[in-house]
């Protein structure tokens, strides 16, 4: 359980001069979730097939009392994206070992904003 509000990657920002860069408030965020995840996880990156699940718990607008799902920006994807890369090193080797996995955006009913994640290592024949 890393207790980080849930951001999504945002895409990278170009200069004037062609210049690329990531935006910095991303960058802020996946060395926070590394930083956080590198002080309990205390084995060698995993280098086979994964398979993740990540449970993103945001915290709940006053205008949705009643819905459990964070149907609302960002896309789940940019939140595996952020995660993904950001845990790369130290959780996996690379984030391209990941070949199955499953996001959900959720409001944290006890407003306490966190990420949870499951990582199953895969067998080599496809399964569990």
């Amino acid at each position: 359980m890393i207790p980080i509000e849930p951001k999504g990657k945002k895409e990278a920002r170009r200069r004037r001069n062609g210049h690329t860069y990531k935006d910095p408030e991303t960058r802020l965020y996946m060395e926070a979730v590394a930083r956080r995840v590198r002080a309990d996880f205390d084995r060698a990156p995993l280098d086979g097939p994964l398979k993740v699940e990540y449970r993103c718990y945001r915290s709940r607008p006053k205008s949705s009392r009643k819905n459990v799902w964070a149907a609302t920006r960002p896309d789940w994807d940019n939140y595996a994206k952020a995660i993904g890369d950001a845990l790369q090193g130290i959780v996996w080797t690379e984030d391209s070992r990941i070949v199955d996995g499953r996001v959900m955006k959720l409001f944290a009913e006890d407003n306490s904003p966190r990420i949870e994640i499951t990582v199953i290592e895969l067998g080599t024949n496809g399964f569990e």
